[in-house]
């Protein structure tokens, strides 16, 4: 017979095992004031977490890695500034704790969605401000500039085997879907070098190339043309126009000057 509980006296605290869910460590009776802001963590995880699944079709594109980082200020200045605090020094604990799991987090993100490592992270010897940037980059670059990479990476890439092609439309869009071949489900025609070289983002470029971030991204960072076909024609329209700009361009800067509309110096 299950047992009946007893209403609690007017003016009476609950016993600590009536006020405090079992189920919940001290540490996650503190997580739930230490870490402050709009956007409860574990949103933040959900949201990343679909934003690394799909990158090429996300329709939330939030800086979720921004945004827990501020609240994580947010968090130990509060701590650090209130002096009415009881539990200070579990409450800075817990953020820590919040910290890490955070950083294992994205490392292990990093790591199954693109085969990349911070190999510092092994050694901690890395500084925390310094883990923060190359997170921060890594997520900004691959994750929420995973659209624009692509484009200008195989725009640039396809550029020299269509830019002797002549005003026959139907012998260039032909050219142009052999080519798109190559980049579906992964781009084998480069290096993750070449690919960072294409895109021209120095810092990101920096950090493969000074060993702060190691790993062939390429492996399984793809744009899915297969699967996506809107941004199939996205990115067919978009190195359409770039080719058509360079065209005129070049068009241009061949033509003789019409000499009837020289203008001619004073005097002559």
């Amino acid at each position: 017979m299950d047992e009946i509980k007893k209403p609690l006296q007017q003016g009476v605290d609950p016993p600590v095992e009536d006020s405090i869910n079992p189920s919940l460590s001290f540490t996650d009776i503190i997580k739930e004031r230490a870490f402050i802001g709009d956007t409860p963590v574990e949103t933040i995880y959900e949201s990343i977490q679909k934003q690394f699944e799909d990158y090429i079709n996300m329709e939330d594109n939030t800086n979720y890695v921004d945004v827990f980082y501020k609240q994580l200020m947010l968090s130990y200045d509060k701590v650090n500034n209130d002096d009415s605090e009881e539990h200070p020094t579990e409450i800075r604990e817990v953020l820590n704790v919040i910290h890490q799991e955070f950083t294992d987090f994205m490392q292990e993100l990093f790591s199954t969605r693109l085969t990349i490592t911070i190999p510092e992270l092994e050694g901690e010897s890395i500084l925390s401000e310094d883990l923060e940037f190359i997170i921060r980059r890594l997520y900004e670059f691959f994750i929420l500039g995973a659209r624009n990479n692509f484009k200008s990476v195989i725009a640039t890439d396809v550029r020299s085997a269509i830019e002797n092609i002549g005003d026959n439309d139907d012998e260039y869009f032909k050219k142009l879907q052999e080519l798109m071949d190559r980049y579906s489900p992964l781009l084998t025609t480069m290096t993750p070098t070449t690919f960072l070289k294409y895109r021209g983002d120095q810092e990101v470029y920096d950090l493969f190339e000074n060993g702060m971030v190691a790993g062939n991204f390429l492996r399984k960072y793809s744009p899915k043309l297969y699967q996506n076909d809107e941004f199939l024609v996205d990115l067919t329209n978009y190195i359409t126009m770039i080719h058509q700009f360079k065209k005129d361009l070049v068009d241009s800067n061949t033509m003789e000057p019409n000499k009837n509309n020289i203008i001619k110096p004073n005097g002559v």
